[in-house]
């Protein structure tokens, strides 16, 4: 099923770079989700500790990782987060090029978002470590069934 899903659009030799790069090194993929319209939603919006306690998570089961940041607010993300190490911002990337970097990374910190969440999806990385907030939402107990087998919930 996961082939159906497959981009098969052809890429710009930028994101092909980068396509061939994350699959190169031990990647992590973080989605970030800081706009308006996410901060206003019934979405459990989380802190930038989320994030920091992914990456300590990671760090202590995989070496030289190398970290690329996906958001819907690149800036807001540079002023936010001060991630210790370099990083690299997908950014100028269409939706599909973005979601199709991300899959091909081999770790993730998701946000609660279906980009994010279909980044780590598609994923074929057998050891993949993939980190999501532990609760989806807000107010309820409705999202249960999003997460899939071995998701590490913080």
């Amino acid at each position: 099923m996961l082939k159906e899903l497959v981009v098969k659009k052809d890429f710009l030799i930028k994101t092909q770079n980068i396509v061939e790069e994350v699959m190169s090194v031990n990647s992590v993929a973080i989605s970030i989700r800081c706009g308006e319209d996410y901060l206003n939603s019934n979405l459990n919006v989380f802190s930038e500790g989320f994030f920091y306690k992914g990456i300590d998570y990671i760090k202590k089961r995989v070496n030289n990782i190398k970290i690329y940041i996906f958001s819907d607010d690149i800036n807001k993300c540079k002023a936010l987060f001060s991630f210790g190490q370099e990083v690299t911002y997908i950014e100028d990337a269409s939706d599909y090029e973005g979601i199709t970097i991300m899959s091909k990374c081999k770790h993730f910190i998701i946000s609660n978002s279906s980009f994010s969440w279909f980044g780590a999806y598609l994923s074929n990385y057998e050891e993949k470590i993939v980190i999501a907030p532990e609760k989806w939402y807000k107010n309820k107990k409705e999202g249960e069934d999003i997460y899939f087998p071995n998701m590490i919930r913080m």
